[in-house]
């Protein structure tokens, strides 16, 4: 399976398990409770949008990633269009930044 496959699937059991707020709002309010671990914005996120959100994110100290997906790839799986998201737990987060960092597949290591 793709690295790109993999990091939707990812995606979407984290949203499965209640671990992905999505939309700014929802990702906004998760960074102000503390329970955000990693941000991510969609290829397509208006820059006024990542711009805030990368405010944010420095603010709570928390990381922000760019996704290889436009809004519409996404929705496929999270079932409505959204541009932000956060991964509101520590195993989510990392294999998500694991798939996103992620060059060469003999390198990979996934949980």
């Amino acid at each position: 399976m793709e690295s790109r496959e993999k990091l939707l699937n990812m995606l979407s059991l984290c949203r499965k398990a209640g671990k992905l707020s999505m939309g700014f709002d929802s990702a906004k309010e998760a960074l102000v409770r503390k329970a955000s671990r990693l941000c991510l914005l969609a290829a397509d996120c208006s820059p006024k949008t990542a711009k805030e959100v990368r405010f944010f994110c420095g603010r709570e100290e928390v990381s922000c990633k760019d996704l290889p997906f436009r809004r519409g790839d996404l929705s496929k799986r999270m079932g409505k269009e959204y541009t932000v998201f956060s991964v509101n737990d520590d195993s989510f987060a990392a294999s998500i930044q694991n798939l996103l960092t992620c060059t060469n597949e003999e390198d990979c290591v996934y949980d």
